[in-house]
């Protein structure tokens, strides 16, 4: 009997000391980035030869992550004050973009991390003088970029992050004025806090 309860004790001693990790496949843990951004706009384009840029809000929330692939929704704001007083009585612009994003994490060490990401959003530009809105035009934005983040402790991160995006709006017009007047292409820096 000894032996038998000797046994049973060595056998269940050693189920305890394997050391198994499971990776989550699916995680529901959610996270939020929140930050500035200074887009540089550039080619020959409304935005980029009648518009100033100026720092914007940008924030992220993700709600899913499979594997190490996250999906996130997020909201955008950006103002650009007018600078070719030729253009009308319109002073700046003020642009909403509400996006679905998917990146993914690429872990350097434990502080630092690289998160490569493609974003869609759809876009309101609204065109106001100093009280009223005068025209709005609605498009879409797609942004391929990636993130710098580096790891503060287990809740809170910090980031930067630079991103080529393309504004495309829709309006009916010539193909010259088109692409005058409905496209623009940006270089965009941001950097801000993650909240895990």
């Amino acid at each position: 009997m000894k032996k038998i309860t000797s046994l049973l004790l060595f056998v269940y001693g050693i189920s305890y000391c394997q050391d198994i990790k499971h990776d989550k496949i699916i995680d529901l843990e959610p996270s939020m980035r929140i930050g500035v951004v200074m887009p540089i706009h550039f080619g020959n384009n409304m935005i980029s030869n009648e518009f100033k840029n100026n720092i914007g809000f940008s924030s992220n929330f993700s709600f899913l992550k499979i594997y190490d692939l996250k999906l996130s929704f997020g909201f955008e704001y950006q103002k650009y004050n007018e600078t070719n007083s030729s253009i009308g009585n319109i002073s700046h612009i003020n642009k909403y973009s509400y996006s679905i994003q998917s990146d993914y994490t690429l872990n350097l060490n434990p502080k630092y991390a690289i998160i490569p990401y493609v974003n869609y959003a759809y876009t309101d530009l609204n065109y106001k003088n100093s009280v009223n809105i005068i025209a709005k035009q609605k498009g879409n934005e797609i942004k391929i970029g990636s993130y710098l983040d580096y790891k503060l402790n287990n809740t809170y991160s910090i980031y930067i992050g630079f991103n080529y995006y393309k504004l495309i709006n829709n309006i009916e017009a010539s193909s010259q004025d088109k692409k005058y007047y409905g496209t623009s292409d940006a270089f965009q820096i941001s950097f801000g806090i993650e909240l895990n």
